[in-house]
């Protein structure tokens, strides 16, 4: 809801500015503790001393990120043509250096499934972050309100953690003792940075190629779109990390549980993004306004991927918890090279162009990435989508109820009324479609949700 408003406030061009500074903000994120905070989630035992090795050399490595930031801005803005980024690159970097120094604390949390407290720190952290990014946009701060927004979600982020998790740092470090974390980090961080290049190139490439408008259409359909995954899968998938890693040498449990998570996962997401690819022409215009209507069409083609994608995000957790970063890396490796190429190509058709890059690309990425890690299991891919069946059933029941009522009531109705019966036409379909059908499956998600 917060984005919505701030999205009717803001403009284009000041969401374009700020998908500029964070290409260079987010890819030094992925430097910012060298894969030592999934290292501690995945290690089994840890002593203090490991900790706080791992808390100062991180802080160390944040504070010369952040110096490469500072010095490095005048550059970022001469490549994109555009003065104003060297301070909002020099202040947002900020929340790299305060990303740092909450990182050992929220592995904690992660490594213990303490999510309970997770969830408060993420809610409460979130929302002041929401709510002051919102208050400056009020106010005219412009793109501005974005980067302030974003520092203030880290500040609380962190003081509430150091207060749920009570561990702080002692004065010790010794290099030996986190050894083979940091080896184990290391193709993290590798893997890590492969795949902000290819997960962010289209941003680089929008941004120097369409300029700063048509990346700020790009960069809210884009991020509108990754809202279930940022809000749902993200979590869900911190929680499947640490789960996988404790079930990791029980190669039968672990696929059960795999499938599982894929299945129940495809039946929250897939009719979330089909709904929101289906109300997408009315929602744009009435919740954001006329002037956002040329981010339709990407963000139809986003909403069919991010399907995919929220999926897809399972492998990674999965070969990481296994002990086998090598994998995820060349996985990440392969995306690199398919899809910056395709979003180059695709540029040159302007915003759709691009866009559609992702809907002929990304589906070949996803089956050759998917088939490498569940491979770790002793998983084929007609089993895996063999396991899909029942949630793509139910969502293309609802996708042509929805679409039969599109037929027959938009000459008819004011647009409110549409977007409220199609998305409520949609709801009562899907759920109904499980109730009768797969009744069965709704005991069992029940059943695991409460077991675990």
């Amino acid at each position: 809801a917060i984005t919505v408003f701030v999205a009717r406030i803001l403009s284009p061009d000041d969401y374009g500015l700020f998908g500029m500074a964070a290409l260079l903000t987010s890819f030094l994120v992925m430097f910012n503790e060298l894969g030592l905070g999934q290292a501690i989630i995945q290690k089994k035992d840890l002593t203090k001393e490991q900790l706080s090795s791992c808390f100062w050399i991180i802080m160390a490595i944040n504070i010369f990120l952040y110096f490469i930031a500072f010095i490095s801005a005048p550059l970022v803005a001469s490549f994109f043509h555009e003065e104003r980024l060297i301070p909002i690159i020099r202040v947002a970097a900020t929340s790299v250096v305060i990303g740092g120094l909450y990182k050992i604390p929220y592995s904690l949390l992660t490594k213990e499934l303490m999510f309970n407290k997770r969830s408060i720190v993420d809610f409460v952290s979130r929302l002041c972050g929401g709510v002051s990014t919102l208050l400056l946009a009020i106010f005219g701060y412009g793109v501005w309100s974005l980067v302030y927004g974003l520092i203030l979600w880290d500040l609380i982020k962190l003081i509430l953690l150091y207060i749920f998790v009570g561990w702080y740092p002692e004065k010790f470090f010794s290099y030996q003792t986190i050894r083979s974390m940091i080896s184990f980090g290391y193709k993290a961080t590798g893997s890590g940075i492969l795949w902000h290049f290819y997960s962010n190139s289209d941003y680089l490439i929008a941004g120097k190629f369409l300029g700063k408008t048509s990346l700020g259409y790009y960069s809210l359909a884009f991020q509108l779109a990754s809202l279930p995954n940022e809000k749902l899968i993200s979590l869900i998938g911190q929680v499947v990390f640490p789960l996988f890693s404790k079930i990791q040498d029980d190669e039968i449990t672990l696929r059960n549980y795999f499938l599982k998570i894929v299945k129940f996962t495809a039946f929250i997401v897939f009719p979330i993004f089909t709904g929101m690819y289906l109300v997408a022409e009315l929602a744009i215009v009435l919740l954001l306004s006329k002037k956002w209507i040329p981010m339709i069409l990407p963000f139809k083609i986003l909403c069919l991927i991010a399907a995919l994608r929220a999926i897809n995000a399972f492998n990674s957790r999965l070969v990481y918890a296994t002990g086998h970063p090598g994998i995820a890396f060349s996985n990440t490796a392969i995306c690199t090279l398919i899809m910056p190429l395709g979003f180059l190509i695709g540029s040159k058709y302007g915003l759709e162009g691009l866009s559609y890059a992702w809907l002929f690309l990304f589906p070949i990425v996803f089956l050759i990435t998917t088939k490498r890690s569940i491979s770790i299991i002793d998983l084929s891919l007609l089993e895996y989508f063999r396991n899909l069946v029942p949630p793509i059933i139910a969502t293309f029941f609802m996708f042509l109820t929805v679409q039969s009522a599109k037929f027959l009531l938009s000459n008819y109705y004011n647009e409110i009324f549409q977007l409220v019966f199609y998305c409520s036409i949609g709801l009562f379909s899907y759920i109904g479609f499980i109730s009768i059908f797969f009744k069965p499956l709704l005991l069992e998600i029940r059943n695991f949700i409460l077991l675990h």
